[in-house]
Order: C-alpha cells, then structure tokens, then sequence
C-alpha cells in the first residue's frame, strides 16, 4: 500500500471579491482594507508561500504552498490543505497545526473589519473530514487505517478500479492499479465531497440554533407568568436571539446559490458513475434539507419576533408601574416635609424640622426600594406568544 495524499478542508461562505482579497494579500503582503502593515506582513511570514498560482474557470480558485503543504482556496469558500506522503497521522496533525497556527489566524485578521460573526456561527474549526488517498492497499491495510482512529466503517463503496471507504471522520480512497482516474479528478471528488460535508454541518448547527430558540421561547409561554425582574434579562436573550437568526436568514437565502454552482460542477461529470453518482443523489438530498430549515426558520423569526412585541410591552408595563410608585412616593414626601416644617414657628426653620426633613428623606428612599422590590416581583401574565400554529 502507498499513501498517495492527506486531505482536510472546510467551507466557509465567501465569494470571488474575498477571494481577490486573499491573493493580493498572498502576492504583495498588503491590504486596500484598513489593516495595519506590520501585521499582515507577520503573518504573511508565518505562511511562508511559494509557487503562487491564481485559476479562472467554473470556480476560480487561489493555490500556493507552504513548506510543502498544498493550500487550495476556492471563491465560494471551500479551503483544502493537502499533503502527500507516506505517514497518515503525522501529515494530518501536521496541517492540523498549519491551519489552526498560521492559516486561520492570518484569515481572521485580514476579514476582521465589518460586522462580526456572533458566537453562534464563530470559531468553525477545520476538523473534519480527513481524506486519505491510497493505492492497491489490501482490506486489512484499510481496516488498520481506520484502526489507528479507532473508527468503523460507516459505509464502502467498491467499483472495478476504486474503492470509497467513510467512517465518521476518516474516508479512504484506494486506487487499484487499473484505475483510470487522473489525481485531478479524485482531488476534484475529494473537494466535492468536503463542500458537501460541511455543508450538511452548517444546516446542523441552524436545525440545534432553531430547537435551542424554539425550546426556550416555549418553556416561557408554557410558565404561563412573568416576574418583573426577569424580564429584562429575557428580552436581551430574545434580541440577540432575533439578531443571529436575521443573519443566518440572509445566510440560507444564499446557501442555495453555493449549492447550485457546486451542483453543476458534479453534473458536468454523468457520465463518471464510480465517482459521482452517488454525489449527485447526496446534492439532491442537500437541497431538500435546505428547503426544509429555511421553512422551519421562517417560523422561527415570526415566533422570535411574536416573542419580542410581548416583551416590549411588559418592560413598559415595568416601567410605568415603577415610574408611577416613584412619583408617588416623591411627591408624599415633598409635600409632606414642607408642610411640617414650614408650620413651624412662622416659617423658622428648626432642628426639629431638619430632623424631621431628614426622616421623610429616609422613609421616602425606603419606600422607593420596597416600592421596587414589589415591581421586580410582580408577576406579569403571558398571553401572546403567537405559536406559527395557532
């Protein structure tokens, strides 16, 4: 068996106009973004590249190296580090470690200008899938692969002249000696294949955000009552809430361009049913799932926004209620300290009307803080989370 490749990659959205971003800062070190110099020069040290070579074609793509590490960027964000040889769990820990120390560092900082991501769709790491590319490897040299990850096989495919083998994070390619398939076809399979993955993983990550919103808007509405104090702090929830899902709306509007652009890549090769069939019905399955979240985050936002009109009207029913306890209490208490001081003695002010000034304050500011203690406490009935349902 030979180890012809170590694959890894992940997509993140972006486009041609970021993709012209990141060659000029591989070519020239520099930025038309307001980024400072001296950083960007670092880090451009850091990725030390070499035979630099931009692609115009179906999708354009930037590819350099680094110390040996083919680095591939593609214009709709797909990212693949690729490194050939002959030692599988040093070559992926090795651009496991390019990608988190150097690479990832360099992106963030040059696309840090603009509105930032929020924590929820933050920090995508680069872990998975790891393609291992062999040739006229034996079933037990593939099985001692997944061995030494200690995974299973999920799933295998074999064909007259290649064998797919996927476990949970490992995919094996074996080549057979008959094969015909040209590296650039497997290579473009791989990435594919990396596109799709990680595409699955983004409408994940928007299926558990949905559950965790929906659960958390339903276990209020199901409380059936509000205490004043609380509602502050679940308003902000919701706000934030209503913020991410605005974002990833705009982000499954555009999802389904990126899958169209990919799916014609995979159809352009019909006629290569070894390798791309099974992609073509994994496209289809995608685009059904897509379809599907948008429609439950259509429902999402109504529901987050039903969610925010109540709060906006129990914070201002909290705060009348308190502006009305202070009201009272600042006019007894006004009231009430000029007229017994100035009943006193024609007018004179005297140690008795201080004191007794003094005591009216006192009353007055404990009064207030019982008077908010009661409001904070206050229970407030919810009635009008208006369910996509009902």
């Amino acid at each position: 068996m030979k180890v012809e490749s170590v694959k890894v990659g992940g997509w993140f959205q972006r486009t041609f106009i970021h993709l012209n971003e990141i060659r000029e800062f591989i070519q020239t070190g520099s930025s038309q973004l307001a980024l400072d110099p001296n950083v960007l020069k670092s880090n451009l040290a850091l990725l030390e590249p070499t035979s630099i070579h931009y692609h115009e074609g179906s999708l354009d793509y930037l590819r350099f190296y680094s110390n040996g590490i083919k680095v591939t960027l593609c214009e709709d964000g797909l990212i693949t580090l690729t490194l050939e040889g002959d030692s599988v769990k040093i070559s992926q820990n090795e651009l496991l470690e390019f990608y988190k120390q150097k690479l990832s560092p360099a992106l963030e900082y040059l696309f840090s200008t603009g509105a930032p991501l929020p924590s929820e769709l933050a920090n995508m790491e680069l872990v998975t899938p790891y393609f291992i590319t062999v040739s006229d490897a034996t079933v037990s040299e593939i099985s001692g692969i997944f061995e030494k990850y200690e995974e299973p096989v999920i799933s295998d495919l074999e064909r007259e002249d290649i064998e797919l083998y996927r476990g949970g994070i490992i995919n094996v390619i074996n080549l057979k000696s008959s094969t015909t398939k040209l590296p650039e076809q497997i290579e473009e399979y791989i990435d594919q294949q990396i596109f799709a993955r990680d595409f699955e993983v983004q409408l994940k990550r928007y299926l558990n955000l949905h559950r965790e919103v929906w659960d958390m808007i339903s276990e209020i509405k199901e409380r059936g009552k509000i205490r004043g104090f609380e509602v502050k702090d679940l308003k902000g929830k919701i706000d934030s809430y209503a913020k991410v899902i605005n974002l990833i709306d705009t982000r499954l509007d555009q999802m389904d361009s990126y899958l169209a652009v990919r799916e014609s890549v995979v159809l352009r090769h019909q006629g290569d049913t070894e390798l791309y069939q099974a992609l073509h019905y994994k496209y289809a399955s995608l685009k059904s799932t897509l379809d599907y979240v948008n429609d439950l985050w259509t429902m999402t936002k109504n529901y987050v926004e039903s969610a925010q009109e109540l709060f906006r009207e129990l914070q201002s029913k909290a705060t009348e209620g308190s502006l009305k306890n202070l009201t009272v209490v600042t006019t007894i208490g006004v009231f009430a300290s000029l007229s017994k001081v100035l009943s006193k003695d024609g007018y004179d002010f005297t140690w008795y009307g201080v004191i007794l000034l003094v005591s009216f304050i006192v009353v007055g500011l404990a009064s207030s803080r019982l008077l908010k203690f009661i409001a904070a406490r206050r229970e407030y009935k919810i009635k009008n989370i208006k369910h996509p349902f009902e």
